[in-house]
């Protein structure tokens, strides 16, 4: 199942899985919150995303992009442009 995914899905696959390592002990596990906590949350989501996300793309170097991945992404381009203009010229106006 693996070998069908397209880069995108495989590093939207890894950070779930990280956030869900970390995030799931934390939520179930620990009654007191704390800062030191937090703070350890987050340093271990960086590391477990740094090192799933040079796994993969070590092992998808020679990947072909898809005509479809490249439109996406210029719709995508296109969308947040139109999203953070319109917005700066409404913060502006007020």
């Amino acid at each position: 199942m693996m070998t069908n995914l397209s880069y995108r899905e495989r590093t939207l696959y890894a950070s779930l899985s990280a956030e869900i390592v970390v995030y799931a002990p934390y939520f179930f596990l620990h009654q007191q919150n704390s800062i030191n906590k937090v703070a350890g949350m987050i340093g271990a989501i960086i590391v477990l995303q740094i090192i799933l996300q040079s796994v993969i793309a070590a092992l998808t170097r020679n990947r072909v992009t898809d005509e479809r991945d490249r439109l996406i992404e210029l719709r995508g381009y296109r969308a947040g442009y139109l999203a953070l203009a319109s917005l700066m010229v409404l913060g502006l106006g007020m």
